[in-house]
């Protein structure tokens, strides 16, 4: 007996959904209309094959390493590439530097403007002091003789 049926292949590419590159490592699981399973792990560009798929509506489910799991649901109907985008660590890392780059530069930036103003603020140095001694009078000193002080 044999039975002729239309099959078909599928290539997913898993890439970050900031940096676009490839998430090595990733698994990717999808049921078959028979309720078999299959899995396959991606390669280091970032793709994985799945064959001899009959035309059905799929969910494949992708975990990636140190990121954030994807569900993406689609109608198989001839052999393609799928891509999918998935958070990942890279993403992560990306998020996070640039978050802390733009903190440093606001928190330079707020200092730098705070020493501007404050110098703007601060009151010149007085101009120095000119005494007019014509003007001073002689001052009379009384001395006291106090006992057992010793001059």
């Amino acid at each position: 007996m044999t039975f002729h049926a239309n099959v078909f292949s599928v290539t997913l590419k898993v890439i970050g959904i900031i940096s676009g590159l490839p998430l090595r490592g990733a698994s990717v699981l999808t049921y078959l209309p028979d309720s078999l399973n299959a899995s396959v792990r991606v390669d280091s560009s970032g793709e994985a094959s799945l064959t001899q798929f009959p035309a059905a509506s799929y969910l494949f489910h992708i975990t990636v390493p140190y990121g954030v799991p994807v569900s993406l649901r689609q109608n198989i109907t001839q052999s393609s590439l799928l891509t999918v985008k998935a958070f990942g660590i890279t993403d992560l890392g990306i998020i996070v530097l640039l978050s802390i780059t733009i903190a440093v530069l606001v928190t330079g930036l707020s200092v730098r403007r705070e020493r501007i103003r404050i110098a703007r603020l601060a009151p010149s140095p007085p101009p120095p002091a000119v005494m007019n001694c014509a003007r001073l009078r002689p001052t009379k000193v009384i001395w006291a003789l106090t006992p057992g002080v010793v001059f």
